[in-house]
């Protein structure tokens, strides 16, 4: 369901130039398009998270349903691009509503030894769906318009509400799993707040949402903007062979998947660093591309390290995050990675009005290679779950 509510990450990239013709768009502007989608991701992710933490797990799931067939709906209509930047935006606030509350729920119930697999599966089926997406989206534009992809948005939020409803266990406040002790549980809102101020106290955490947040900036800017901009502009290919170019990183993820979690479950520093570095190889790969068949190459190397980058941060901070505020926890993260989108693809666009596609994309190179430095300082915190804080976090009565 996670997969058929967040279609609008990637149906819409392969219409990316049509929108920017229809809208008369230079590449800033397009980004811009992108950029609201995950602006409402953004806003949404930490609020999504404490709302998941107190109302429960499946009306948060139903209200990110809800508000995503709206911003549908008005996309649709295609509207003046300011209205259609608001309604993008109101599609992803309702995605990152249901993202939050599926993991949330996941990782409150998943065994210490399994956090890798468990994270990595749940990652790989966002990743396949997403990968899929382009490919349909850039059929939906071929054959229906630039109204198709919106109506695919639509029509997935609607299944994914009615499947939610019929299928998903009601999760109450209550029945949410806090692992409370006897002081927290004198005072469970005081407790669940003091519990949320530590996160940010926590090194391992503020370096997984700092891996999040650029990560997701080269994702959105580098995969899901220069990519398709550059693959139009620069060797003349159709949305639909832009979208089997951004669908092919399905593969990459794919390969990977498995043994990404299984890695992370050996320690999750050395993957956060190997697969850094493997995206800014990426990224190297994309500015070098001449020819369409290297670029595919590119886009299947950024599938790979997608595969294997996505679900270190989620571990990591499952390991030092209290139980009783794991949405909090993982709206943190859901706000890091839209906070990568919304940068990502605007930077992008801007970058590709003043400079080559070439040199944009070893700029992304370049913050991602730092970034993988930047790793190798990170403590490691598997066994640590739910036991004690790192050395650098004070214990709190």
């Amino acid at each position: 369901m996670s997969v058929l509510v967040t279609l609008g990450i990637g149906v819409i990239p392969p219409g990316l130039p049509q929108y920017a013709q229809y809208y008369t768009l230079n590449n800033a502007g397009a980004g811009l398009l992108l950029t609201g989608f995950s602006g409402g991701m953004l806003l949404f992710s930490i609020p999504g998270g404490m709302i998941a933490d107190r109302i429960g797990l499946k009306t948060t799931a139903l209200a990110g349903c809800v508000a995503t067939a709206i911003g549908s709906g008005i996309s649709i209509l295609l509207p003046s691009f300011g209205v259609l930047v608001f309604a993008q935006a109101l599609q992803g606030a309702g995605s990152t509503l249901y993202m939050t509350a599926g993991i949330a729920a996941i990782m409150a119930r998943t065994p210490d030894e399994r956090i890798g697999r468990t994270t990595t599966a749940y990652q790989g089926v966002l990743v396949i769906g997403m990968s899929i997406a382009p490919l349909v989206g850039g059929a939906a534009v071929v054959l229906f318009g630039l109204r198709g992809p919106f109506v695919i948005c639509l029509i997935g939020a609607v299944i994914g509400f009615v499947v939610t409803a019929a299928v998903v266990k009601d999760t109450p406040q209550d029945d949410t799993p806090t692992e409370l002790d006897e002081i927290d549980a004198a005072d469970p809102l005081g407790a669940r707040r003091r519990h949320t101020r530590e996160l940010f106290r926590q090194r391992p955490v503020i370096l997984a949402l700092v891996m999040t947040f650029l990560i997701y900036v080269a994702i959105g800017g580098g995969r899901n903007t220069l990519l398709p901009l550059y693959a139009d502009a620069g060797l003349a290919m159709s949305p639909i062979a832009i979208g089997w170019l951004l669908s092919v990183a399905l593969i990459g993820s794919v390969i990977v998947v498995n043994h990404a979690g299984k890695a992370i479950d050996h320690g999750r520093r050395r993957v956060a660093v190997l697969s850094t570095a493997l995206f800014a190889v990426a990224m190297l790969l994309a500015g070098l591309a001449n020819v369409v068949w290297l670029l595919f190459v590119a886009s299947l190397v950024t599938g790979m390290a997608k595969g294997y980058s996505a679900a270190p941060p989620v571990a990591i901070i499952t390991d030092v995050a209290h139980r009783s505020v794991y949405g909090s926890a993982m709206g943190l993260q859901r706000a890091a990675a839209s906070l990568g989108l919304v940068v990502g693809p605007y930077a992008a666009g801007v970058l590709a009005d003043a400079i080559a596609f070439r040199d944009a994309f070893f700029v992304f190179m370049v913050m991602l290679a730092f970034t993988a430095l930047l790793l190798t300082t990170l403590p490691e915190t598997m066994g640590r779950r739910h036991t004690q804080p790192p050395p650098d976090v004070p214990q709190t009565a």
